[in-house]
């Protein structure tokens, strides 16, 4: 993250619902949002310049609202700043009453998305952010085309090829384990949104089962011919070629590239026909 960065949306909460905010961060940056929330000091900065930059950059402020952060006094100042300048949305993850003066909004319930970790975000608060925020548009970033060849070729039309491919994606964990992903194209080009590379089958569509991968570390997408990579507000990152790869900043895979997740490495081997 860096300090001059305009987030799409700030999360505020105590430090106690830490894993809660995570979550939804995560779920947020899948769609293709910018998300500020946690707490960790960049090199060069001040905790308090860091979270005051981001929470007036935001351009939503999502309040996590609960039996803990109800009595925090910091919670209570952000949310009352993004009151003031009409970024305030709320949401609760229990029955806790709202602070005197801020409970007048309109609250996204969030209780049986906390209760079922596979539920996805409430549609009353994606409604909310997309009046507020439009719909996501991340920047294409383009993968470098092979040169046509002069051979003749079976296969003429680059969209038959695109849509029979494999990408094969082979490397090690920290620990020498071996692993391997094999994504048909196809099958990113079913999904639109993106494949989730992540540690938990049920969370993610593609599973690395490694400690240091996160339940929903990584999004893989193809489009126009583009195949990229970026984090969802994972634990340990997401890098390709030693660069990080963000949600507003996805970058390109192809032949050699070394994408790593955590502590997992792995090189993409090219694409199979």
């Amino acid at each position: 993250m860096s300090g001059g960065t305009d987030y799409d949306i700030f999360i505020s909460y105590t430090h106690e619902d830490t894993g809660i905010a995570k979550r939804l961060a995560d779920d947020l940056a899948a769609q293709g949002w910018t998300v500020f929330w946690d707490r960790v000091l960049l090199p060069g900065s001040t905790w308090r310049s860091q979270i005051q930059s981001a929470l007036v950059s935001a351009k939503v402020v999502v309040v996590l609202w609960s039996q803990r952060s109800v009595v925090s006094r910091w919670v209570e100042i952000e949310a009352d700043h993004a009151f003031q300048r009409d970024a305030y949305l709320p949401a609760t993850i229990d029955k806790a009453p709202l602070p005197l003066g801020l409970g007048h909004v309109q609250v996204a319930d969030l209780r049986e998305w906390h209760a079922d970790p596979s539920a996805p975000i409430p549609d009353v608060l994606m409604s909310a952010l997309r009046l507020r925020l439009g719909r996501p548009n991340l920047p294409p970033v383009p993968l470098p085309r092979p040169a046509p060849s002069t051979a003749p070729s079976v296969i003429a039309d680059a969209t038959v090829v695109a849509k029979e491919g494999i990408i094969s994606l082979t490397g090690t964990g920290s620990d020498g384990s071996k692993y391997e992903l094999s994504v048909r194209l196809s099958q990113l080009r079913m999904k639109p949104a993106g494949l989730v590379i992540g540690r938990q089958a049920g969370h993610a569509d593609l599973v690395l089962a490694d400690a240091s991968v996160s339940r929903r570390h990584a999004m893989l997408k193809s489009s126009d011919g583009q195949i990229t990579v970026y984090d969802l507000g994972s634990t340990n990152g997401t890098f390709v070629d030693n660069k990080p790869a963000l949600a507003e900043r996805p970058l390109g895979l192809v032949r050699g590239s070394v994408m790593r997740l955590g502590e997992v490495e792995l090189i993409v081997q090219g694409v199979l026909h």
